[in-house]
């Protein structure tokens, strides 16, 4: 049971971080500076840090994808309504960076971390430790 929980809440802010990929990747920022890179990586890969299983190759992809396809209804981002399935997409011409993306993404990820810190009844119940301990670093 604390398996499948902890595997819920990583599996939120693995979607919240592919879903932050998307954005900044739609909003021409692909060179991302490390504090910001590091942080998204953390959400995206924190889970095998607590769960080692996880790390085979083949079972964390199948785990990222499925829930990224189940998370898929949740807009992380305002309209930004595009499928975390494609994360990795391309512009068709090459613009300038939106300077306000970086700013937006921090103010976007600290509220869905805080919200989800304040209204999980999950991370009250101590057998919850490796997702308190996930969040408490993020």
């Amino acid at each position: 049971m604390v398996l499948e929980r902890d595997l819920a809440i990583f599996g939120f802010f693995i979607a919240l971080g592919r879903s932050t990929q998307s954005f900044l990747s739609a909003n021409g920022c692909d060179v991302i500076e490390d504090p910001i890179e590091g942080f998204i990586r953390y959400l995206i890969g924190g889970s095998v840090l607590y769960y080692p299983q996880l790390s085979s190759i083949s079972s964390y992809q199948l785990y990222v994808e499925v829930v990224c396809e189940e998370l898929d209804w949740i807009h992380f981002y305002p309209g930004n309504i595009g499928s975390l399935k494609q994360a990795h997409g391309h512009k068709s011409k090459k613009d300038p960076p939106n300077a306000e993306a970086i700013p937006q993404v921090l103010d976007v990820c600290s509220y869905w971390m805080q919200s989800f810190i304040k209204y999980s009844i999950w991370l009250e119940n101590p057998s919850n430790v490796k997702a308190a301990r996930f969040l408490s670093k993020g």
